[in-house]
């Protein structure tokens, strides 16, 4: 009798905790994130993958920020959107983001110069990209816009306008944008944790 009692208490036990340290276990897996330690400065890398809208005249008014809602007086500016891409980073996990970039279209540089024919080949930005992983994060960035044949490429610098995890973060980023609207960034940078 007694070790048909232990024999339940142990099936209990097992059926009340086993699932849960299984699904921690699998959690911890999926997650692939390391916890972060306070005031650590860390590496972040990642990419963001979507499609990118038809731009529509005027700064982005959307993101939780509104860094790129600016054009200067007298310019003219359009803004282009990327809506729920996939956002994938080795510390702040897999999520999505939202991108908002607002082009100054009216001051173009490179070759040929300004108001020369054809147009300019490279125009300025400021762009705000909005994340929902482990962090619910803005980040704040400009660069450069330069058309070519088949390809649009971006460039610039980001850095973090509010986190939970971070006080601090820069990077640096790149982005390729096909005629088709495939719009896929890498960053490469640094934070320090809160």
């Amino acid at each position: 009798m007694k070790s048909i009692t232990i024999l339940v208490l142990a099936m209990v036990a097992s059926v009340a905790f086993g699932p849960q340290v299984w699904a921690q276990t699998w959690a911890s897996q999926q997650d692939g994130i390391a916890e972060l330690t306070s005031g650590k400065n860390v590496t972040l890398k990642g990419s963001i993958s979507g499609t990118a809208e038809n731009a529509i005249p005027g700064p982005c008014t959307g993101g939780t920020l509104a860094f790129g809602n600016q054009c200067p007086t007298g310019h003219t500016c359009v803004c282009t959107e990327i809506s729920d891409a996939n956002f994938s980073s080795t510390v702040i996990g897999k999520g999505k983001a939202d991108v908002f970039l607002t082009i100054d279209t009216s001051a173009g540089y490179g070759l040929p110069t300004p108001g020369a024919s054809p147009s300019p080949e490279c125009f300025p930005f400021v762009g705000e990209i909005d994340v929902i992983a482990r962090d619910t994060l803005a980040f704040e960035g400009n660069g450069s816009v330069c058309a070519a044949p088949k390809n649009t490429q971006l460039g610039g610098a980001l850095a973090i306008g509010a986190s939970e995890l971070f006080t601090v973060g820069f990077a640096n980023f790149t982005v390729n944008l096909s005629e088709s609207g495939s719009f896929k960034m890498t960053f490469k940078g640094n934070a320090q944790t809160k």
